[in-house]
Formats: C-alpha cells, structure tokens, sequence
C-alpha cells in the first residue's frame, strides 16, 4: 500500500506539472548523473524547453522508483510538444513524441569517484509506432570537500528516431559548482556531435523547498546541429537531498549539496 500511495502521488503531480522534453534520470540539464532514487522513494523531474525562435516547446517528464541501493526503474514521457510546430512530425523523425522505459545502475568506485550506467528505450506516440532508444555511461569525480563542486564525463549513444540525423555515438560533460552552500549551485553540461540532442546548457539550480530543486538555463546548440538558442527550466523532486532550501524549514535527514 506504501508504494501505491507514492506512485499515486507522484502521478497526479505529474498531472499538475504537465510534460517535458530532455533525458531521464535525475540530469544537470541534458546530462544524466550517476545517482539513483534512495530504495523504496520515487524521483520526480519535470523539464521544459522553451526555443527562442518560437516555433517549438517540448516536456519531458520522468518518474523513477529505487528498487535497491544504486538501481532504479522508470518511465518518462518524451518530447510532447507544448504547442504545434511548423512541420508535424514524421516517422522516422527525432521530433517525435514517445513513452519510455528508463533505469540506471550505479557503482561507487571510491569515496569520490561514482560510474552510472543507465538506459532508456520505448515507442513513439504516433499513429504507427517507432523504436527509440538512447543509452549511456557517465562518471562523475565529487570531491570530499563539497565546496569544490562535482565533475562528469561520459559517452552516449541512440538510434535515429531518438536523435535524429548526425552522430549516434557522442561524450558527455558536466559540471555543478556551490554558489551558495547548499543553497545555490551553477551547473553547465554538453552533449557532443550534430543530432538534435547535441546543446550545452548553462544556468543555475537552487533548493527551493525541502526535497525540490528548481533550475534555469539557457540552451546552446552544440557547432553543426540543427539545434537553436533556447531556456531550460526543471522541478525536480529528490526525497531527502536538500539540506537547506531557500524557501521553507532545512530537511536535516540530508547533507545535501
């Protein structure tokens, strides 16, 4: 009944909240980082991306469930669109809507050192299905001392319904530096190569209440892609990791960041 009742909550907050259009798993912006959902918790991320040229706004939205220490399982919601393009969709096409499986498991290297290997696969959502698929490994060096932030490298690689045309196979980087001590972080990631998911993001995330986190950036098209300027905006929800929200009493379960 306990896991009933968070997945009932979890889903008409999805409702409320609405869609969104990036990766699964808890991410920087674009990029996933090797954590998963604490056993028995439900992770919640909510991302909207708003092109500055006006003629796109997608959403992503992402529930993920901790079945063990360092393995979750998931869906998402991929790429609905928040009002209609130009050019509907085709098969075949990255700009596709699609419902997706994700999980990642992660593995602790040393105290500092952590390697994610994650995965997400599923169907689009038009009349007649496509196959879309998107996979990646990311390590991630946190040092002890959390004032110096935390760093990721890793690769990625998807098929053609997912990514679009370009690469299938590209690295990731990113990095979430303290501006405020668990309050206020500056985050920047970048996905490589010329396919419609190659942007680098930059902004900030702020622990806003409790177990929330707000984040605002702005998109940035990787040189080559047919990608253009954009705004990134993510809730998420992480049960138990802030420490010192900026709105609402401290969460003292949590170290946070």
């Amino acid at each position: 009944m306990r896991l009933i009742a968070k997945i009932i909550t979890a889903a008409i907050t999805v409702v409320l909240l609405g869609h969104s259009s990036g990766f699964a798993q808890q991410n920087l912006f674009n990029v996933p980082i090797p954590e998963t959902a604490k056993r028995h918790e439900i992770f919640l991320q909510q991302q909207v991306n708003i092109l500055l040229s006006g003629t796109l706004g997608t959403s992503n939205t992402t529930i993920d469930y901790g079945l063990a220490p360092d393995f979750e399982l998931g869906m998402n919601l991929f790429n609905f669109q928040l009002y209609p393009s130009e050019t509907p969709p085709e098969l075949g096409n990255a700009d596709q809507a699609g419902l997706l499986v994700n999980g990642q498991k992660t593995f602790s290297l040393s105290d500092i050192f952590t390697v994610g290997l994650g995965a997400q696969a599923g169907v689009s959502t038009t009349n007649a299905t496509d196959f879309l698929s998107f996979n990646w490994l990311v390590g991630m060096y946190e040092p002890e001392s959390r004032a110096y932030g935390r760093y990721l490298a890793g690769a990625y690689a998807g098929n053609q319904n997912y990514l679009g045309d370009g690469n299938r196979i590209g690295y990731m980087l990113g990095a979430e530096i303290p501006l405020i001590q668990n309050r206020l972080n500056f985050v920047a990631d970048y996905l490589s190569g010329t396919n419609n998911s190659s942007v680098s993001a930059i902004g900030i995330v702020a622990n806003v209440w409790r177990d929330w986190q707000l984040s605002l950036g702005a998109q940035l098209p990787s040189p080559g892609s047919p990608n253009g300027y954009g705004l990134v905006f993510e809730l998420t929800r992480i049960p138990g990791l802030v420490a010192s929200p900026i709105f609402g009493p401290s969460n003292s379960k949590s170290p946070g960041f």
